[in-house]
Formats: C-alpha cells, structure tokens, sequence
C-alpha cells in the first residue's frame, strides 16, 4: 500500500507541484527532501520531471535504470522511466493549490520555501497550517 504525497515548490504567489506514489510520510520522502533537496535547483530539477513512483537522493541514474528495473539510490519517475505522458508538474497560484489539496486524495504535501521545507498532513487540511520539517524526522507513518 502506498502513502501518497506531493512535493512543491513555492515561489511568490504560485506553487508547482508533482506526485508521489510511495513512501509519503516524513520519515521516508520527508527525510529525502531534507538531505537531498537543499537548494532550489535541486528542487526544481526534480519537479522537472514530473510525477514519481518513488523519491531517492539521485534524479539521473548513473547507469541502466527503468521503471521495472530502477538503479538504487535513483529516483524513479512516471515519464522518464516508464513512458507515460501528461505526468508534468502542476502550478497553482497558493490560494488555490490550498484548494487542491482540499480535495486531493494525498496524505502528506511538501513544500519549498524560502531554502527551507515545510509539510502538511492530510488530517491538518481545515487549519492548512504548513509545519517546519526538522532534521529529527520521527513522525510516524
């Protein structure tokens, strides 16, 4: 069973976001975003690429890498390694992005902003109060 997450990217009014599959909550994607996406390119390099299936500290496999066969510690994205289309990032401008994720059937949301990054768990949605991820990432799944 997958815990689904999305991870943005929060610059003025306007957020740009992408989906991920597994491994949603803050122990997993929380802590791969909080020591492998420090900076802003990193972010949006990974945005770049659209949807994952799953998060790791490389974007760019180093060698053979596919959906089915994925190189270890490498990102595993929809479009890149398995083909599929319309798995772009999406933008929001922040009011309705809060909307979005209203409605959005996703457990944990990660965003970027200001070089640091902040989540929201699906039960915290009425309030929309973004919480500071710290390096101590113990949150239960």
């Amino acid at each position: 069973m997958a815990t689904r997450s999305r991870i943005g990217l929060l610059e003025g009014d306007k957020v740009k976001s992408i989906y991920c599959h597994y491994d949603g909550y803050p122990a997993f994607v929380g802590k791969v975003l909080f020591e492998f996406y420090k900076s802003k390119e990193r972010v949006e390099a990974l945005l770049s690429l659209g949807n994952l299936s799953y998060i790791a500290p490389r974007i760019e496999p180093l060698g053979a890498h596919s959906f089915s066969k994925p190189e270890k510690e490498t990102c595993v994205f929809y479009g890149r390694d398995r083909g599929e289309t319309e798995t772009e990032a999406v933008e929001h401008s922040y009011e309705d992005y809060v909307g979005f994720v209203d409605n959005d059937w996703t457990e944990y949301h990660y965003i970027y902003k200001d070089g640091e990054w902040y989540y929201l768990h699906h039960t915290d949605k009425k309030e929309y109060k973004l919480n500071r991820l710290e390096n101590n990432l113990t949150v239960d799944a």
